[in-house]
């Protein structure tokens, strides 16, 4: 079961965790504060003199897309390093002598000027329909600017969308692990209260996403659908649920056990066999 607690670095700042946990700190807050001698730098040198940087063979390689995008996501929100800073006006001199004298070649002229917002809206128009994590393998060829001319025009993928109506591809459905007698289970209870429950119900919370098996928003429930082996998880069960109403709409969950529910409905419906294949509609007249 998650607990609140307070960094001891004393900044004052609140994060949650488990409560058998030892954590004591925010990421990163240990060492606040805290600095290294010069006779503790000067031994840290000596130990890392010979040994290969952990940078060697990393230049010129590029992240995935899907690294990117995990990037940018944990990313967004943060407010800038530089929020609140003001450059110096020593600063401001070093940085003009260096760009003095600097021109732009011939070819990257021709490529600012190629990619103007009129060319990148009929390129994208043009080419077949497209995932947005494909966008470089384009722009490879020639086809399509590269991602950061997007942005510098646009501002981002999704005003571009907007603007030329025309959008990405979805990446394929992700497949749930759903049990056996699962979707059996729920589609019997539907017939039951008179809602559709919705499946795999999706609830964001501070420490990841978390997936319901079941959900009716007009009756603000939840539904979970139990097989056996969760009499053994009893406490990690517990913590999953508190973390799931906290962080939602919904005020309450029912706790379906699949062995129960399956006799339940045998014991309901006087001919009726039970298989995972069986319809709903085999069962209610």
């Amino acid at each position: 079961m998650e607990e609140t607690r307070i960094c001891i670095c004393g900044c004052g700042e609140e994060f949650k965790c488990w409560y058998n946990h030892k954590r004591r700190y925010i990421n990163g807050h240990q060492n606040k504060g805290k600095k290294h001698t010069q006779e503790v730098k000067d031994r840290m040198s000596k130990a890392h003199i010979g040994l290969p940087s952990p940078n060697k063979g990393k230049l010129g390689k590029k992240c995935i897309q899907e690294t990117k995008d995990k990037i940018s996501k944990a990313l967004k929100g943060r407010p800038s390093t530089l929020k609140g800073k003001t450059i110096s006006q020593k600063i401001k001199d070093k940085i003009s002598i260096t760009l003095k004298g600097k021109k732009h070649t011939q070819e990257t002229k021709e490529k600012m000027t190629k990619w103007t917002k009129e060319a990148i809206e009929i390129a994208f128009k043009s080419v077949p329909n497209i995932r947005q994590a494909e966008w470089d393998k384009l722009a490879k060829l020639g086809l399509l600017p590269c991602a950061g001319t997007v942005r510098k025009q646009f501002s981002s993928f999704e005003n571009l969308e907007e603007i030329t109506n025309k959008k990405f591809l979805f990446r394929k459905k992700r497949k749930w692990n759903v049990g056996n007698n699962e979707s059996f289970i729920l589609d019997y209870k539907a017939k039951e209260i008179g809602h559709t429950i919705e499946r795999q119900v999706h609830i964001k919370t501070v420490n990841g996403n978390r997936f319901a098996d079941g959900g009716v928003l007009q009756t603000k429930t939840l539904y979970e659908v139990y097989e056996p082996n969760h009499k053994y998880q009893k406490e990690h069960d517990e913590g999953r649920i508190k973390t799931m109403l906290d962080n939602s709409q919904y005020e309450k969950i029912v706790i379906l056990w699949e062995q129960d529910e399956l006799r339940r409905i045998k014991e309901i419906e006087e001919d009726g066999i039970l298989t995972k294949q069986t319809t709903v509609e085999a069962f209610v007249e």
